[in-house]
């Protein structure tokens, strides 16, 4: 069998230098080229051969093609949603390569569609767009939350207050399938947003007061419920925590920027730094017009910018030159491959960054230059370097 491989080899090799040759001689007896521009041609036919397939496949990737076209041409919302509803499958996934969803959420941000979080109110078992251009992510899209627990929570809707996340108006216990697990993990992302009950004069300041409540207590108020007058006793035990919650609404301490993270990524397979870093910090940047610079397709010079530091090295080089090697945490696959790492080349920026304990996951802003190496800070004649929040 080798032997006839190799004969056939051999064979197809012999007839294609038959056929050059007889190409490069009919191209120039026929079409007046010249040597040189014959086997110019020939080179690019031979190359075009590895990656050359037949007319029925081309027919068919231009039909998806077009229909695809058609379908974000005149039905935009069904079509973006049905797009990341496949990339949040295990189909639309491919082993060793970036999740499709961050690429998807990008071209839904490029087409001017605002992602926002998973509510319990408006939900639904697939991506859906709601007023404004706003993509409202699904209940299938979050970690542990089941097919019975997204009917059981429709069922229940609309949530109003912090007791309809446990019990009935009348005091029984509300779910079967929205269980604590369910409970912790919309907490932990802040998909009750439609609730009002967490923010600044609200019931409460922080999620972390509301996941306190609801998820430390729950084993005791599930206990609470079984009672014989169980349903007035829940009822004044939940008044009571949230009570107590809310005198230190004041002094109350929420999750860190890095609990935040990963909850984001562990339970929602996402992570967008504009729906988790502090409303304060996000009015900032407005204010300040400082761009994500894992958004920016071109550096600007004199833009500001702002980045999450995901990894931080302090090294020297051979010639004993003390800089700092920072990566940015990016969910933009296209940009972290641009921008995924910046240099700092000055030994005072070294020292300053060292003496102030720049860590992982915290805010810094600055002009960057773009370079071989990745970024460099830019010193400005009204911005001296950068300026770092602390997570």
């Amino acid at each position: 069998i080798r032997d006839r491989d190799i004969s056939n080899k051999e064979k197809q090799k012999k007839e294609l230098e038959e056929l050059e040759k007889r190409f490069v001689e009919d191209s120039m007896k026929h079409s007046g080229l010249t040597k040189e521009q014959a086997l110019s041609i020939w080179d690019d036919f031979k190359k075009w051969t590895a990656y050359g397939f037949n007319k029925s496949h081309a027919v068919a990737y231009a039909i998806t093609s077009y229909q695809c076209a058609w379908f974000l041409t005149y039905y935009p919302d069904e079509w973006i949603t049905t797009y990341l509803d496949y990339c949040s499958t295990s189909k639309g996934k491919v082993t060793g390569q970036e999740d499709p969803r961050d690429v998807a959420f990008m071209e839904a941000r490029a087409l001017g569609y605002q992602i926002s979080k998973p509510d319990i109110n408006f939900s639904d078992n697939h991506f859906i767009v709601k007023e404004n251009k706003t993509i409202i992510p699904s209940f299938s899209s979050i970690k542990g939350i089941g097919k019975n627990a997204i009917e059981e929570i429709k069922s229940f809707r609309p949530y109003r207050t912090i007791h309809d996340l446990i019990m009935n108006p009348d005091g029984s216990w509300r779910h079967q399938y929205v269980n604590k697990k369910v409970l912790e993990h919309l907490i932990k992302i802040g998909a009750l947003e439609s609730m009002n009950i967490v923010g600044i004069n609200k019931t409460l300041r922080t999620y972390k007061q509301l996941y306190e409540i609801i998820i430390d207590h729950y084993d005791d108020m599930r206990r609470i419920s079984k009672r014989k007058n169980g349903k007035e006793e829940l009822r004044k035990y939940i008044d009571s925590l949230i009570e107590e919650a809310a005198k230190n609404n004041q002094n109350a301490v929420d999750w860190t920027l890095e609990e935040k993270i990963e909850y984001s990524k562990d339970i929602f397979g996402y992570v967008d730094f504009e729906m988790i870093l502090p409303e304060k910090v996000m009015n900032y940047f407005g204010k300040n017009q400082i761009l994500p610079l894992h958004k920016a397709e071109k550096i600007e010079n004199n833009q500001r910018y702002w980045a999450v530091i995901l990894n931080i090295d302090y090294k020297t080089t051979k010639n004993g030159k003390q800089y700092v090697r920072m990566k940015f945490f990016n969910p933009q696959a296209i940009a972290q491959q641009q921008y995924s790492d910046m240099y700092f080349n000055f030994w005072t920026e070294w020292k300053t960054i060292k003496e102030r304990e720049i860590k992982k996951y915290d805010i810094i802003i600055g002009h960057w230059r773009k370079n071989n190496y990745g970024l460099s800070v830019v010193e400005t004649e009204n911005d001296p370097n950068f300026i770092c929040l602390n997570s």
